[in-house]
């Protein structure tokens, strides 16, 4: 087999590596592995062509490697893996609020809700009938409070307690017949 089309298909494997190492987590392994192919296509390409065809070849691998890398990360968010890590709607579905484009729990911002567990400072909230983990602004917010969404960061959602001053009504109240969470620092043994 020629070494020129050695060179050419180990570099066809490292680029195809190194666009499934963007997509499937592997702790770096196909990462490592799409470096030594590149390495080795290089190596070969010096090797066949001597050092002026080495050089051209590494100039243009030196170009086409960041290409492939930023082509994989634009394209990155929109693969279940990267909607997942994300915390993007699993079915890419996103509603347009206000000329932007919002996921879901990007538009938890400003609503109310009421603390479904005792918040030091994280625990679950009651946002519109569904349960959410959240955390407080640093204060403990006692079971039942009303809450108010702060801002919503990746996959956490920041709340503060929501005061009776301000307008409007929280949306949710806990009742008492619904199950409640146990407080986790409560001493199980009698």
């Amino acid at each position: 087999m020629d070494l020129w089309l050695v060179a050419v298909l180990l570099l066809v494997v490292a680029a195809a590596l190194l666009l499934l190492e963007l997509f499937v987590p592997s702790a770096g392994l196909l990462g490592f592995l799409s470096t030594s192919a590149c390495i080795a296509s290089i190596v070969v390409v010096f090797v066949a062509g001597g050092p002026v065809a080495g050089a051209t070849y590494l100039a243009a691998v030196a170009l086409v490697v960041p290409f492939l890398v930023m082509a994989g990360l634009r394209w990155w968010p929109h693969t279940p893996l990267g909607r997942r890590i994300l915390n993007l709607d699993p079915n890419g579905a996103s509603s347009d609020i206000g000329g932007g484009t919002l996921t879901a729990w990007q538009q938890l911002k400003g609503r109310t809700g009421t603390a479904k567990s005792k918040m030091l400072p994280s625990g679950a909230v009651l946002i519109d009938g569904v349960t959410y983990d959240a955390v407080s602004e640093g204060m403990p917010i006692e079971l039942g409070e009303p809450i108010i969404v702060q801002f919503v960061e990746g996959n956490r959602i920041v709340v503060r307690p929501y005061r009776a001053s301000e307008t409007g009504a929280p949306s949710v109240r806990i009742d008492s017949s619904e199950p409640q969470l146990e407080d986790p620092f409560q001493d199980p043994l009698p």
